[in-house]
């Protein structure tokens, strides 16, 4: 979790069921705004960076798959997943969005 960051409850009930080893199912519904995108994104952020290794001996792959119903949400969350991956050195890596507008075979990749 980003330094500084205090999570609304229902994140917090969201983190420790998404977390390594709990992995439960999990619904959240809350208004626009509350928080919603970082229930999930930092469980697997987490995960991203237990399964990164130590450095020089990063795993390449895929980590997480997300799919959200509106291009609109997938550019505006690409975004937001880059800008959080490239500060933390564990994390820093590739966001890849994919849309129903991208060229068969070729996604946009933010560093």
């Amino acid at each position: 979790m980003p330094l500084g960051f205090t999570p609304y409850r229902h994140q917090r009930i969201a983190f420790s069921r998404l977390a390594a080893g709990a992995g439960r199912s999990t619904v959240i519904a809350t208004g626009t705004g509350s928080g919603k995108t970082e229930c999930f994104l930092f469980p697997i952020l987490d995960n991203c960076r237990e399964q990164a290794g130590a450095p020089g001996e990063r795993r390449e792959g895929i980590k997480s798959i997300l799919i959200y119903p509106m291009n609109a949400l997938v550019t505006d969350q690409a975004r937001r997943i880059a800008e959080t991956i490239h500060n933390p050195p564990s994390l820093r890596g590739r966001v890849s969005r994919c849309s129903g507008t991208s060229a068969p075979g070729r996604s946009r990749t933010t560093t």
